[in-house]
């Protein structure tokens, strides 16, 4: 076929066909995955040998005809022609001629033959394919942009330590953060430290954030904070925290610490932040305009306290029990649980004018708001 090809001036040999991330490979034995991993990879070898001898052949039988070629890959592959084989195909064309512009689509090629390309037609130079320091390993540092906005739309995976990244990067100027979609749990028992917001007391303290804002879409993704995440956010105006949690007990929840938000005007938690919410909050938010508190109940949203009788409840079957007329030694039991929280009333918010707090009672099959 390449006698027939006189006329030939350029070249391009497209790889199509994977050796790695083959998904029938996984249903093999290994050893015979091996077997047919190796087979591929002789495989892709014998195709590249080829097109070196292609490019070799037709310039024993046309000398100086063929001006260029390269070797790609096709859009869906996943194997980069050999770097070797690019190389040994661009050694046997002559040098470029009378290019008028040398960039990374030229560059090796030019490089195999510089001494003798005529370079009196170049006009512009790109002088390497990649930054030398960038190829070498070595990065430039520059400083952080002012990061003021952080929004994060969407369903792919998102760990809770990359919100935690970009909070400690650009705690100095973050204004903003908003997060939503269907993300994965951010903490369960089974997760590791990474996974949970902010695990480190001396990491995120935002100066400047006013807006913060979080959904968990999913229903098994729960949302768990700090205790005293608001107490590093001080110039907080919006706050809405929500996940589905619908059930819970006082062991897996972590109680906030009061915090002073003298600039909050609408406080939303829902599921998990509205059960871990410290109502002593509430006495230094003299700004606060909108309040409401929540858990997911049958997919439908209801607002929501937690009765004080199931607190009392846990942490009574969890601890020791000291009985009347009982010596003072409690009774052994479990380590003891968190305090449950106990809701004053006696705060002074003179421009609250959107308030919700529902009791979920079971009534023949509803929720009644009280």
């Amino acid at each position: 076929m390449v006698g027939r090809l006189e006329l030939l001036a350029d070249v391009t040999f497209v790889l199509d066909k994977n050796i790695r991330g083959v998904k029938y490979l996984n249903q093999m034995s290994v050893p015979t995955r091996q077997e047919v991993s190796t087979r591929l990879r002789a495989e892709r070898i014998r195709h590249v040998e080829d097109m070196v001898l292609f490019v070799q052949e037709h310039k024993r039988l046309f000398p100086n005809v063929l001006a260029t070629g390269r070797c790609i890959k096709e859009r869906l592959c996943n194997v980069d022609c050999p770097e070797e084989y690019q190389l040994r195909i661009l050694q046997l064309l002559p040098p470029l001629i009378k290019p008028r512009s040398i960039d990374h689509n030229n560059w090796t090629q030019f490089i195999t033959k510089a001494q003798d390309t005529n370079l009196s037609f170049v006009k512009s130079f790109e002088p390497a394919r990649y930054n030398a320091d960038i190829a070498a390993g070595r990065l430039p540092q520059y400083a952080l942009v002012p990061l003021r906005s952080f929004i994060v739309k969407g369903g792919r995976p998102f760990a809770g330590h990359q919100i935690n990244d970009v909070a400690f990067a650009f705690s100095s100027t973050l204004e903003s953060i908003e997060i939503s979609g269907q993300w994965r749990q951010l903490r369960s028992d089974q997760d590791g430290p990474d996974s949970t917001i902010d695990d480190d007391e001396s990491t995120w303290f935002l100066p400047r954030l006013s807006k913060l804002m979080a959904d968990m879409g999913s229903m098994h993704s729960y949302l768990h904070l700090p205790p005293e995440f608001l107490s590093r956010c001080p110039r907080l105006v919006t706050v809405n925290l929500c996940d589905r949690l619908g059930e819970y007990n006082l062991g897996n929840i972590h109680q906030w610490k009061p915090a002073a938000l003298p600039h909050l005007t609408s406080l939303r938690l829902r599921g998990t932040p509205a059960a871990s919410f410290h109502p002593d909050t509430l006495k230094n938010t003299p700004e606060l305009v909108e309040l409401r508190l929540g858990i997911s109940r049958n997919r439908a949203e209801c607002y929501y306290i937690p009765p004080p009788e199931q607190f009392i409840g846990i942490g009574h079957a969890k601890t020791g029990v000291l009985e009347p007329n009982e010596a003072s030694t409690p009774r052994p039991g479990p380590s003891p649980s968190p305090s449950p929280l106990i809701w004053t009333w006696d705060w002074e918010l003179p421009k609250l004018t959107n308030l919700t707090l529902v009791i979920p009672i079971q009534d023949a099959g509803r929720d009644t708001k009280s």
